[in-house]
């Protein structure tokens, strides 16, 4: 079985429908970083609920693979959002009522032009917006970062200063603090979701998880760190529940959600998961080679998120343990390698 068939064993539809995700299919619907990792889960998981207005916005460079197996018609729309023109554009041709605002750049290690960052996060947030308020749309949910938070020695509250230590938290922050400026504009309803350390199908190939998969597949042994990097872990299909949970709940709007699994984690507990789990699937375990690969200079000491709002307003709670998220992902890669 390739990836086409296997696409949707790692969403929980039942579950998505119920947090809004059904009521969200009827709608006209536009995703910004659609063909990036969490836009696309998104799309994949309105496209099987039954949307037919599903609008994906996409550079003309940008690398559609994770879209091709999403059943039911997606339409494309090109703008780069760093130029106003485009995105107006764009926008009078999807007419959304709804916009998931996806795109990134510098979320990845690497991603470290300065220019672009800026760019991409605050101009076009900035771009997006203008066109948004001018088109009439009714909500936009916005994708923050973690990052935007900075080093905290505790849980990190939707209310707490903020205190970026990159270029990209900082934009991002930006990013935040317009859409929340928009909202009090009126024209346009918003909300920010804060994502932490996302994992799942369709995570780009260059990170933790699939990284450690890809040799798992090959017999190899992964080469890791030290594997004490704090991460506060969450499987990308209850991100997704919570993206459908703000943008259906009426108190939502106007305020900011962690997307977190709320507890303290490691690497080395994502690392040990997907060699137990890749084991389990296989009958054949490999054990990674630890502190082949230098851990980065600058992790703090914690990272998690306090998710008590999302629990009181939203009624959200993360439904994926570590282990069950893992070996979602593990199905998944299998039958993408084959």
């Amino acid at each position: 079985m390739g990836p086409d068939q296997a696409a949707f064993r790692w969403l929980d539809l039942d579950a998505l429908g119920r947090a809004g995700g059904l009521e969200l299919a009827r709608r006209r619907v536009l995703v910004t970083g659609a063909t990036g990792f969490i836009g696309a889960a998104l799309l994949h998981a309105l496209a099987e609920l039954g949307g037919e207005d599903l609008f994906a916005l996409r550079r003309r460079s940008s690398d559609i693979s994770r879209l091709r197996s999403a059943p039911g018609p997606l339409h494309f729309v090109e703008a780069d959002l760093r130029n106003a023109g485009e995105v107006r554009e764009a926008v009078r041709r999807a007419r959304p009522q709804v916009v998931f605002h996806c795109a990134v750049y510098g979320g990845i290690y690497g991603q470290g032009d300065a220019d672009v960052v800026h760019a991409t996060a605050v101009e076009g947030t900035a771009n997006l917006l203008a066109a948004l308020e001018e088109g009439g749309c009714e909500l936009l949910v916005n994708s923050g970062s973690s990052s935007e938070y900075g080093v905290s020695d505790g849980p990190m509250r939707e209310t707490q200063p903020l205190g970026a230590t990159s270029g990209y938290g900082a934009a991002k922050a930006a990013a935040t603090t317009l859409c929340q400026a928009a909202h009090l504009r009126g024209r346009i309803a918003t909300a920010t979701v804060r994502p932490f350390s996302t994992y799942g199908p369709l995570e780009d190939q260059g990170r933790l998880l699939p990284s450690v998969l890809r040799a798992l597949v090959a017999g190899e042994a992964p080469k890791v760190g030290s594997g004490r990097q704090p991460r506060d872990w969450i499987y990308v299909g209850d991100l997704v529940e919570l993206y459908f949970r703000v943008a259906t709940e009426p108190s939502a709007r106007g305020l900011i959600f962690n997307g977190g699994g709320g507890r303290d984690a490691t690497v080395r507990e994502m690392v040990e998961a997907a060699v137990e789990e890749m084991a389990r699937a296989t009958g054949r375990r490999i054990e990674p080679t630890w502190g082949a690969v230098a851990d980065r200079p600058d992790e703090p000491a914690r990272w998690r998120a306090d998710m008590n709002r999302a629990a009181d307003l939203l009624g959200f709670r993360p439904r994926t343990d570590l282990h069950a998220g893992v070996a979602r992902t593990v199905a998944f890669a299998l039958d993408s390698s084959r």
